[in-house]
């Protein structure tokens, strides 16, 4: 019998887009690759061939026909090519992101099983058999497989987790992450750049003089690149530190938007059109295999079955390379590789001469059209010209493949640094004699540090109903703006209430907590209401250019003759009685989850406090704003269904128009 023991010690977690890996360290103090127990199919794989590196955890979920899960992992990669429509892979990609926009962009149409809208929250659902999963949940899903098999490795259980993400992720697309971990049973939780965890996992030999470092991380679903200074402590030679001074990248470029290239090749060399699901599936494995290939080899052959014909397909480096540069008006993703080189180093106020050292993560890496891209911007830089050839040769360092799980293992014991790329603020507004000019203030500028507290802002502007809406709003990077066409992005809209709004003053906060989560305190000085939001429960994320100027409307009557009109006290009575059954509701909720979340519970109790007073009906815009604030937070930490969801949010609107009625004389 096998003794597991409970452990303090962390784990470090790649959750990638088409493959994960995970690190941990032994008591001995070693770190050690965790492997995938029990999953025999490696050789299974359709078309594996010798050159292919593969990480021990492939995000493939496999489910059964009515929707239950069936196997994560290697397992399931295998059956992606048997049966597509019941794997899901890819997941990633989809965190974070609403429905509407991954349609427009056509990201959705490479992935063979179904994806629906989420009327919740306006992201993705993905439906198999008769069961609905959000990407959370699949995420989980994977880190639970990782989990175990790592109890079984190294003989005692973890809570604690250190997982890497794309350094261009911002909190939108990091909460997600944070919240599938929670789900999958770990307590402790971490976040780590992945280009900063690659860093560490280099262990390069460096002094207390900082040094200046491109990481260029290349993976399956995303490109990140930062700049930052990697040097020893001063004081302890066996420490050192990454301060990250600009992290640029592209969230829809990776290894899976450079097979959707070569899938367009390969259909267009063998005449194929019309594809099932099937053989979609066999020619994106073609096009993988071939990718792969290409980084050592001029020219490739591959042999595969579509439908009931057998094809041959000769494709060349060269090819490779025009099909990354596209088509027509197309993105080129060897250009868009090498300007966001450029940004990160542009804007962290260096020039390419001056970089010191070039560490390169990602199977696209060692593809030659990438390579070209780096003599092109280093030209002129010798030492980074010698360490390309270097690895360009097969002299790495660290298996570019585990790199970042073993960077995040390694960080337990550092500090480090990282700088969230987007800024957040509200719409602010500015009235003017005849016209109101609505204008972007930002109160977490870009690139600040988390864990990061903004000044307290007080709103100048008061609203006589007593209800006050504020659309949040991300600073999109410099280096963003050029590939969108807008400097601001509408992201959600979150509400507070105050008893009295004519001796009121309002004053929001914002910033990012440990875990890159955007955190929002609303308050009103005079008194103790207060709402605190955490993340952002966006339907969609809307382009925004400001200032925005709005013809002022002609004054209907004067302001002294516009008055807040106090609702019935039947009113009150009904919605005190309807926000204790909501309040139960979540409570139940919460109680079920396999994860107890103390921001909850603390929201629970002190809304238990208030409703429970006898003077309840007097302060019920204290538990407006207390319950608005509990229904937006059960809901970004995944404890409410989307019916659910959606009923509660429908019927505390309804309130709101009973509640707050303005009455002009």
């Amino acid at each position: 019998m096998v003794m597991i023991t409970k452990s303090h010690n962390w784990i470090g977690i790649d959750l990638g887009t088409y493959n994960s890996s995970a690190a941990m360290k032994s008591r001995k103090g070693s770190v050690e690759i965790i492997k995938s127990l029990g999953d025999k199919t490696k050789s299974r794989i359709p078309f594996m061939c010798n050159r292919e590196q593969y990480k021990e955890f492939p995000s493939f979920i496999y489910f059964n026909a009515d929707g239950t899960l069936s196997s994560v992992g290697m397992e399931s990669k295998a059956r992606a090519h048997q049966e597509p429509e019941l794997v899901v892979w890819g997941i990633k990609r989809l965190l974070g992101k609403t429905f509407t926009e991954l349609k427009e962009s056509g990201e959705l149409e490479r992935y063979p099983y179904r994806i629906k809208p989420d009327r919740r929250n306006g992201q993705c659902l993905i439906s198999i058999g008769e069961k609905s999963y959000t990407p959370v949940q699949l995420c989980a899903e994977i880190f639970k497989k990782i989990k175990d098999d790592a109890k079984l490795q190294m003989k005692e259980d973890t809570d604690s987790l250190i997982v890497s993400v794309p350094a261009y992720f911002d909190p939108i697309r990091v909460t997600p992450i944070v919240e599938a971990a929670r789900l999958a049973g770990f307590v402790h939780i971490k976040t780590i750049p992945e280009p900063v965890a690659a860093a560490l996992a280099y262990n390069i030999d460096v002094t207390a003089r900082p040094i200046k470092v491109i990481v260029f991380d290349f993976g399956a679903g995303t490109l990140d690149v930062t700049a930052g200074f990697l040097f020893r402590q001063a004081d302890q030679d066996s420490e050192f530190k990454f301060h990250v001074m600009k992290n640029t990248g592209d969230p829809k470029l990776g290894g899976i938007d450079i097979d959707d290239r070569l899938v367009r090749v390969i259909k267009d060399k063998c005449s194929i059109e019309n594809l099932s699901a099937l053989d979609l599936a066999k020619l994106r494995r073609v096009a993988e295999i071939i990718k792969i290939r290409l980084s050592e080899e001029s020219q490739v052959q591959e042999k595969f079955m579509c439908g009931s014909e057998e094809h041959c397909v000769q494709v060349s480096q060269f090819e490779l390379q025009s099909a990354m540069e596209g088509r027509g008006t197309e993105k080129n993703l060897l250009e868009e590789c090498r300007r966001q080189v450029m940004a990160a180093i542009i804007e962290a106020g260096w020039l390419p001469q001056e970089i010191e050292l070039l560490l390169m993560i990602g199977g696209p890496t060692k593809l030659p059209c990438v390579h070209d891209i780096f003599k092109i911007i280093f030209n002129s830089n010798p030492l980074v010209l010698q360490q390309l050839n270097e690895f360009y040769c097969g002299s790495e360092k660290v298996d570019r493949m585990t790199a970042v799980s073993i960077g995040a293992t390694i960080s337990q014991d550092l500090r480090v640094e990282d700088r969230v790329p987007h800024g957040h603020g509200i719409e602010d507004v500015e009235i003017n004699e005849d016209s109101i000019v609505l204008k972007p203030n930002i109160l977490v500028p870009r690139d600040s540090a988390y864990p990061f507290k903004s000044k307290t802002y007080v709103i100048p502007w008061i609203n006589l109903n007593g209800l006050f809406e504020f659309k949040i709003i991300q600073h999109v990077p410099k280096s963003e703006i050029q590939q969108f066409g807008y400097e601001y992005r509408f992201v959600g809209i979150q509400k507070f209430s105050v008893r009295n709004s004519t001796t009121c003053m309002i004053a929001i906060q914002m910033g990012y907590n440990a875990n890159k989560e955007l955190e929002v305190i609303i308050k009103n000085v005079f008194t103790n209401e207060t709402a605190t939001y955490v993340g952002v429960n966006q339907s969609a994320c809307i382009g925004m250019n400001y200032p925005l100027n709005i013809k002022k409307p002609p004054m209907i009557s004067k302001a002294q003759d516009i008055k807040k009109v106090p609702p019935a006290p039947e009113t009150i009575d009904r919605f005190l009685q309807w926000a204790n059954y909501a309040i139960n509701f979540v409570q139940r909720k919460h109680d079920n989850s396999p994860v107890q979340q103390m921001l909850i519970s603390q929201m629970l109790d002190e809304i238990r406090l208030i409703t429970q007073r006898r003077e309840a009906k007097l302060e019920w815009e204290n538990v407006y704003n207390r319950l608005n604030s509990l229904i937006w937070n059960a809901n970004t930490k995944g404890l409410l269904k989307q019916e659910e969801h959606t009923e509660l949010v429908n019927k505390l609107s309804e309130y709101e128009t009973e509640l707050f009625r303005m009455n002009m004389r």
